[in-house]
Parts: structure tokens; sequence; C-alpha cells
């Protein structure tokens, strides 16, 4: 795939910038879409728009999209006619848009203004990198705030490292996941995967896949916030063992297809069956222990 550099005019300056893509999936969004549109658009960065897809939805997010795109021509809107589900709808944008780097502009997050441009000046001073990051909050429906820190690691680890240590860290994973990153890393992947459990956690063996593509940069600001509401993705999942374990499994799948070594490979299999193990061992100490509950 042949990478381009786009050039956009700005105060008068030519500025040779990479085009960036924030992917917007929206769905039943109308509680808080809103918030996130604004913080999308108040990005610093000048060469930037946004694609976002409306899966088939019951609500007012449509009629919101639309309202704020007209006023931002950085903006277009994919809506779609059945519904996709999560991962179809992110694999539609990843499908359909068009620029250097992409990022996930998930409809209930909100982006600090120094976002985007934070995190491409990150990937220019690490040539090899093909995303960057930084660091997170996340807020509780009851108010309660939590730092999410996903730290650096040295150039030129190993991909089984960068894979490892995605596998073996509970939360902070999802701190990468919301990074400015390669169209073509991401293409590489095929894509989010749906497992045998369906979508559950489906990012996260995505990030896995990706990180097999090459390395991350880490930006130490926080500079997204996440906001977990009623309706969030992640509260809706049944977080079983058998879903996870199917997400492990897919795991296994993406580590299998790599072109790692076989130790490399025993290694990461090693990693995801230890990450299965703790995983079952605590959720069934917080079912016979009360004190340990959440």
């Amino acid at each position: 795939m042949r990478r381009r550099t786009n050039v956009r005019i700005v105060d008068d300056v030519t500025v040779d910038k990479p085009l960036v893509v924030g992917l917007l999936p929206a769905w039943n969004a109308e509680a808080f879409l809103q918030e996130t549109l604004h913080s999308i658009s108040a990005q610093t960065y000048p060469n930037y728009k946004i694609l976002a897809s409306i899966d088939k939805s019951t609500d007012r997010t449509a009629e919101i999209l639309k309202e704020h795109a007209a006023n931002d021509d950085r903006y277009t809107i994919i809506e779609q006619s059945e519904r996709l589900g999560w991962v179809g709808n992110i694999n539609a944008l990843l499908e359909a848009g068009e620029g250097d780097y992409f990022h996930f502009a998930f409809h209930d997050d909100i982006l600090l203004p120094a976002f985007v441009e934070t995190c491409v000046s990150a990937l220019k001073a690490r040539p090899n990198a093909i995303l960057a990051y930084t660091d997170m909050t996340l807020t509780e429906q009851n108010g309660e705030v939590f730092d999410f820190v996903y730290p650096a690691q040295a150039p030129g680890v190993s991909a089984a490292a960068r894979a490892s240590r995605l596998i073996s860290m509970k939360n902070a994973w999802a701190t990468p996941n919301r990074g400015v990153f390669s169209t073509e890393a991401a293409r590489a992947t095929g894509g989010m995967r749906k497992h045998r459990a369906g979508e559950f956690v489906a990012d996260w063996t995505w990030l896995i896949n990706l990180s097999l593509q090459g390395e991350f940069a880490y930006a130490p600001e926080t500079l997204v916030q996440k906001r977990i509401m009623k309706d969030s993705l992640s509260k809706t999942w049944d977080w079983s063992m058998w879903k996870f374990f199917s997400a492990c499994e897919d795991a296994a799948k993406i580590v299998n297809a790599s072109d790692l070594s076989l130790v490399d490979k025993t290694q990461l299999h090693a990693a995801i069956a230890k990450r299965f193990a703790k995983t079952a061992l605590a959720k069934t100490a917080r079912r016979f222990i009360p004190a340990l509950r959440r």
C-alpha cells in the first residue's frame, strides 16, 4: 500500500502534515454524543478529518451528527442501512477511511484538544512506531475516576514482547487502543474479528494483532477521557469466563497466524494461558470473598 503525504494550507502557510482521520462509530448515542463531537472538532492538528459511521440507530444519533457536521466541513457521515454491530461498524470505517493515520473516536470518549497533534509528534519522533498513544482517565457511572497508564516500551523491543505486554495487562491496554495508528498497519491486521463468543473484547485481540505490526510510541500526557455510561458497550457485555476463554482462543489464533518464530509463539501461548488462569482465579475469589468485590 502506498502511503501519501498530504499538504494543507493553514493561515497562509503551507504545512506538510500526514492526514489523520478520526473514525467515529456511533450507535444510539444521543445522550452523550454531543460532548464527544465538540471534543473532536476542537482538535488542534491542522490536517484532520472525521469519518463517522452511524450504525442503524433508533434514537437521535443521526440527527445530532448531521447537525454538528453542518458546521464542520471536516466530517463525512456514512449511514448504515442495516445493523452491523460494533465490530462490523468499526471494520466499515477501517475499510472506507482514506488517510495516513487513523484513530478511533469512540462515541462516549472525550479527547483533549492536543490529542491528535501530540500523537503525531510522538510518531515523528519514533519513525519505527506504527501507533502513538497518551494516558487516559476512566470515569465510572458513580463519578469515580481512575488513571489508566500503559507504560512505554523501549525502541527496538520485539514483536513478541509487545504482544506479551498487551496480553498480560488487565485494563491499561485500553489506553493504546485510543491511539493514532498507521492505516497501512491497521489494514494488515485484517480488521477486528469476532470469535466464538461474538464481539466480546474484540478490541483487545485486535490490538494484540496490531502490536505484531510495529512499535508503539508513548506521549506521557493525559489527553483522553473515557466515560462509562449505563449503555456503554463494556457494560452490556456478559463478562463470563466462557467469553473470555473465546477471546483468549482468538488471541492464540492470531499468534499462530503470525510470522513469529516457534519459540516466540510458544511464549505468547503461555502468556495467554497465564492471563486466562489469573482472570479465572480472581473471578472465583471475588465470588467467595465479598471484600474483593468492587
